[in-house]
């Protein structure tokens, strides 16, 4: 078959596509779930014997509601009206659905197209070491509570005794299987049960995957979904499965302008026919998805989200999403295999909620890769390259055979990013996959699955570089993953860990090698970062000669307002600094700058020690805007009603900020800064403060613009104790090189808060030598540096000198 041939559309029937098959007269018949759209949801009287009327005799269908949307006359015409070019998988679990006349899916519970050997296994009290209160219908007897609050699941979950008989039938193998299971069952009820999970913690025993019993709390916690607080845990759900009941009823309204019903009917048509298209075929060899009601509760999760992110729409793909979601919370409220299980069973305020949890676990994971699914698919596009670039690294003679070959990656790995591996392996092992993703945090659907892709594709090297070009686009559409287990997931996910790791140190070397040793600046924090209070930090004298010895340009930026500029320099000058005027930039005289060029008469909240920065500008009343510094003299009741009362009584009145902080570094300890008053003000009257200094990003550029590097910001160290103040904002938008040091305001967790933070030192002494040494190798690898002038360099490449005194890097 020639290249071209290959893709072009053949009248047999794609790999993927469903076509059930009366075996006696070889009609095609109904899929179950097939013949209904949103039309049945919203508002309509059409009547349901046309649609009855265009069948053959030979089907049997209940009388229903008619979709608007135009309906086929035949089955076979609705096959022929869809391309399915997805390839679904058939799993051991995933067994195939008899779909012949005379087999019914609702009620004929005990045909052996349900039944799921495997997962009785892998569910059994005894393979497991876990049990749970039964009840009929196999609906759990606590379901009322677990509604209220997933984190009661945990409750009504017992560790199972076995008796000495049972062990004895048991070999040491499933018996140190059996001791594992429970002892990591354990790990997570305490890590669950604690009134404030640990995110942390819970992630680190997710990554080697999360006991059935647990997964629908664990996931949604992960997801950011379920509350870490137990105190917020109960009212946010109720807020939340409402929100989405409420945005149901709004979508399929009977009762809104029949005008604007009538116009979003129009405008949703062309997705409400492809979701209808969609939701039918979705896990065709799975019992649950074919039940009607499931398929009703998947196509109003996705009809909402549709009309909530009108960006992206519904995309073909996004239906498979929702269904790991849609069987895990399931299980929460059975105790049934849930693959099999007919949801119509359910109380209807449980099948409510686990839609709603739905919705909002599938919005949750799209929000971090819904570019995805924009137009043109530009996420995946990224994805894609940059899969060609990793497998151009870690396996080289493959990526050299498929081009040899004429394949394009967009060919086979498309799928692999629009469905998340979806298509190539059963859901349980998806599910098992996602256990990992959710654990790797935000970029584990987008960034790490990167990694498994390349770890999937580099699994069938061997295999693909002995095929030409029909035989490897044959081989990746249907990869014999059937017989996987959780065990090759688990290698699987290693692979891609390790070469992730990997990549990461690269990055580091390359972030040590080019951006270190390209250093052209650096901005320099003051209270708390050279000094607290009257006394200088441990090794900032010292690092600051070495920093000017160096000829590194630097600046320092200040958010001190508590005393003018001159008076700042005199203090440091006592310290022991050698620091000029010109090198000091303050919020302070940005602030005094933007109030000249609004020509403002502002009720100044400063010290006195401060007010010489002011003694140009107006202050005469009556005050037309108000100015917040640190004024610790001035906060009382009296001047901050007066503040008020300008800013209520003129709307046009500004609330200027020289900076928020929340609070400041002292002597004897924390003190309560001016950020508390600021919120006050905006609160009471409701209005929204200018803040001239730090973080805000102006006032970086103002020091950068000074040094003549505005446009080479990333080459620019900002080094400083507030990992917000200091390191946020504006420093971090600019792109700055972000150094955080262990004095001043700085806290045992700050480092947490942000983990792109470049370094972290024990003080400003540490993170001058941090730069210095990347300087110096730049010597070492050029012979001379053209932009900085240093001082001449040991024959040791570990030992630098400064004023002869050697200083070992270690």
């Amino acid at each position: 078959m020639s290249r071209k041939g290959f893709w072009q559309k053949h009248t047999s029937s794609v790999p993927g596509s469903i076509k059930a098959v009366d075996s006696n007269r070889g009609l095609t018949t109904v899929v179950l779930g097939g013949q209904y759209s949103y039309g049945d949801f919203i508002n309509t009287d059409a009547d349901s014997n046309i649609l009855q009327s265009q069948l053959p005799t030979s089907m049997h269908i209940s009388t229903r509601s008619v979709s608007p949307n135009p309906s086929p006359h035949n089955f076979s015409e609705y096959l022929s009206s869809t391309n399915d070019v997805w390839n679904d998988r058939s799993d051991d679990e995933d067994l195939p659905v008899d779909f012949s006349e005379g087999s019914d899916l609702r009620n004929d519970k005990k045909s052996s197209a349900f039944k799921s050997e495997s997962y009785k296994k892998d569910t059994d009290s005894s393979s497991s070491g876990i049990q749970t209160i039964i009840n009929s219908d196999g609906v759990k007897a606590e379901v009322k509570q677990i509604v209220e609050d997933p984190m009661n699941l945990i409750k009504f979950i017992n560790s199972i005794k076995m008796s000495p008989e049972d062990l004895e039938r048991q070999s040491d193998a499933e018996i140190l299987d059996i001791n594992a299971r429970i002892t990591k069952f354990n790990k997570f009820k305490d890590v669950l049960q604690s009134p404030n999970v640990d995110l942390v913690a819970l992630r680190n025993l997710s990554w080697s995957g999360i006991p059935d019993e647990l997964r629908p709390v664990a996931w949604q916690l992960l997801l950011g979904y379920l509350p870490c607080n137990s105190d917020r845990r109960v009212a946010t759900l109720a807020r939340k499965r409402k929100e989405y009941e409420d945005s149901v009823s709004q979508a399929y309204a009977k009762d809104t302008a029949i005008i604007i019903h009538l116009l979003l009917l129009i405008l949703m048509a062309e997705v409400d026919n492809q979701i209808h298209i969609d939701v039918p075929r979705t896990n065709p060899g799975i019992a649950l998805y074919q039940y009607e009601t499931t398929q009703q509760c998947l196509e109003r999760i996705l009809y909402v989200w549709a009309i909530r992110h009108p960006a992206s729409g519904y995309v073909q793909g996004i239906n498979d999403l929702v269904t790991p979601f849609f069987q895990v919370f399931l299980s929460a409220y059975i105790d049934a295999d849930p693959s099999t299980y007919d949801v119509s069973k359910l109380p209807e305020d449980v099948l409510n909620v686990i839609e709603a949890d739905c919705f909002w676990s599938l919005s949750k994971l799209l929000d971090g890769i819904q570019d995805n699914y924009t137009f043109a698919q530009p996420g995946i596009q990224r994805q894609i390259m940059k899969l060609k670039e990793l497998i151009n690294r870690i396996d080289a003679p493959l990526a050299a055979h498929l081009q040899e070959e004429g394949i394009e990656f967009i060919q086979f790995t498309f799928r692999w990013m629009n469905c998340l591996l979806m298509r190539e392996m059963s859901l349980k092992n998806t599910i098992r996959m996602w256990d990992t993703y959710m654990a790797e945090g935000p970029e584990g659907f987008s960034e790490f699955h990167l990694y498994v892709c390349a770890a999937f594709l580099h699994k069938w090297s061997d295999q693909l570089r002995s095929m030409d070009f029909q035989g490897i686009m044959m081989f990746l559409q249907s990869l014999p993953t059937s017989h996987w287990t959780e065990k090759d997931i688990e290698m699987l996910l290693s692979q891609a860990f390790v070469w992730k790791m990997l990549q990461d140190q690269a990055h580091c070397a390359t972030f040590r090698t080019s951006k270190m040793n390209s250093i052209r600046g650096v901005l320099i924090d003051l209270s708390g970062t050279l000094h607290v209070g009257g006394v200088a930090c441990e090794g900032a004298v010292e690092g600051l000669k070495r920093l000017r010895l160096a000829n590194v340009p630097f600046r320092f930026c200040t958010n001190t307002t508590k005393e003018s500029c001159e008076k700042l320099l005199k203090k440091l000058t006592g310290l022991g600094f050698e620091i000029h005027k010109n090198e000091i930039f303050t919020s302070l005289i940005a602030c005094r700058n933007l109030v000249q060029s609004r020509k403002l008469r502002p009720m100044l909240f400063l010290e006195e020690a401060a007010m010489e920065d002011f003694k140009e500008i107006d202050t005469s009343k009556p005050n037309d805007s108000v100015v917040v510094g640190l004024s610790p003299s001035k906060f009382n009741y009296e001047k901050l009603n007066a503040a008020f009362r300008i800013l209520i009584s003129n709307p046009d009145a500004p609330l200027i900020a020289i900076h928020k902080g929340k609070y400041f570094a002292e002597n004897d300890g924390l003190s309560l800064g001016p950020g508390a008053f600021v919120e006050a003000l905006e609160y009471s009257a409701n209005v929204k403060s200018t803040i001239v200094g730090k973080p805000e990003r102006s006032f970086y550029e103002l020091a950068l613009k000074d040094m003549g590097l505005l446009h080479e910001s990333e080459r620019v160290v900002m080094i400083g104790d507030d990992i917000l103040q200091d390191l946020g904002g504006g420093a971090r938008e600019l792109g700055l090189i972000r150094f955080l040091v262990r004095t001043g305001k700085y806290r045992p967790d700050d480092e947490q808060k942000d983990g792109s933070i470049n370094g972290v030192f024990d003080n400003f002494g540490e993170a001058v030598d941090r730069i210095l040494k990347g300087l110096e190798q730049l010597i070492r690898e050029n012979k001379e540096l053209r932009e900085w002038e240093l001082t001449p360099w040991s024959e040791d490449p570990h030992e630098c000198r400064y004023d002869d005194k050697p200083h070992v890097y270690e």
